[in-house]
């Protein structure tokens, strides 16, 4: 059976951002730290489409929003640059 699924939100700061490549694919994840402290740093992938309204490319230091899907494998999706 299935593990139910818990999405929250979370907001954090971007530590690194690593590129990933794979055979002929290469990827950007950033490494973001989440603000209430717990657990360790999340590597969240950054997409072509994952900007918002024409927003500058991410950069270290930038305060982010993210997804966070809780289940049998757990992962951070949904990047997305809070505004200054």
């Amino acid at each position: 059976m299935d593990a139910p699924l818990t999405k929250t939100t979370g907001l954090g700061t971007i530590d690194a951002i690593r590129p990933v490549r794979v055979e002929a694919t290469s990827t950007l994840y950033a490494m973001v730290i989440p603000d209430d402290g717990g657990g360790s740093r999340l590597a969240i992938r950054i997409g072509p489409k994952t900007m918002a309204k024409g927003s500058e490319a991410f950069v270290v230091g930038d305060k982010v929003r993210f997804t966070l899907l809780a289940g049998e494998f757990p992962k951070a999706r949904d990047l997305m640059k809070l505004q200054d």
